[in-house]
């Protein structure tokens, strides 16, 4: 049986894409080794794991806001309840997103206080930021670049800063760019891996659908530190609603897309979504 060139074009659109899936995680395994911090862990939970104080929360259209009153909370609490780890998170939270601009002159002296006990620097915060990342920007942005013009959108998130969460992505098919915020649906994923406090596996191939009905396969890789435990997440979206169309499903070519639109159901994932959703929205 011949095969034609555009069944030929088609069958590659789909598998040099899905060999490069493959490459990503090597790399990113590779990676994970070469940027690991050398200094020893910090003590305590993550700041997102003190739910009533944790100042990063979804609006009613579930669209992720800093909350100034209960970053002062925040301070507050762990000027007389120190916890080395949630500290951090807080004052990078604070630096990254110029929370000092916003406070009034009492507030600027309680988290003066804090950051007397606490030394640290926006310039300081900035350049760790930038050297924890850098690795993990280049091969995304590589990777990206590779696949430019295609529907397979990699994008990495600061997991530290939901407000301002992407720091590097390729091939938007979601429509966001680098300062964007998180999702609350990746705020959840956040609270899980902190809930669970110690370096944890990947979701792969899991579905989601965009506001405007694009079908999405997607993984997240979560991206740990020695020192502050979680810091990111890589993330691979690849539109699948065009396989749908009727032109790819000839057989020579229905293998392929088949693969490519493989999901895998994860009731973990099911649970974050529907707990994400504004309210009242089901």
């Amino acid at each position: 049986m011949s095969i034609d060139k555009k069944t030929i074009k088609k069958a590659l659109e789909i598998l040099v894409p899905a060999l490069l899936i493959v490459f990503v995680t090597l790399y990113l395994l590779g990676a994970k080794n070469k940027i690991e911090s050398d200094d020893s862990p910090l003590s305590g939970m993550p700041l997102v794991s003190y739910s009533e104080l944790y100042p990063v929360v979804a609006d009613e259209n579930a669209k992720l806001y800093l909350d100034k009153d209960l970053y002062m909370k925040a301070v507050s609490f762990f000027i007389e309840n120190p916890s080395p780890k949630a500290v951090s998170d807080l004052i990078y939270l604070g630096q990254t997103n110029l929370i000092f601009n916003k406070m009034s002159g009492s507030e600027k002296v309680l988290y003066q206080k804090l950051l007397d006990k606490n030394p640290t620097g926006t310039e300081s915060i900035n350049r760790e930021k930038d050297e924890l990342f850098k690795t993990y920007i280049d091969i995304v942005n590589g990777i990206g670049k590779t696949l430019a013009g295609t529907d397979f959108e990699i994008v990495i998130h600061d997991t530290r800063n939901p407000i301002q969460s992407i720091i590097a992505i390729q091939n938007s098919v979601t429509g966001r760019q680098i300062g964007s915020p998180n999702s609350n649906f990746g705020l959840q994923l956040i609270k899980n891996y902190a809930f669970l406090d110690k370096e944890s596996g990947s979701f792969v191939g899991y579905p989601l659908v965009l506001a405007n009905g694009t079908k999405i396969k997607s993984t997240t890789i979560p991206l740990f530190n020695k020192k502050y435990g979680l810091i990111g997440f890589i993330c691979v979206n690849m539109s699948i609603s065009k396989f749908d169309n009727p032109d790819y499903n000839k057989p020579e070519v229905r293998k392929f897309v088949d693969s490519w639109k493989q999901i895998t159901p994860n009731q973990k994932i099911d649970e974050f979504i529907e707990t994400a959703k504004p309210q009242g929205k089901k």
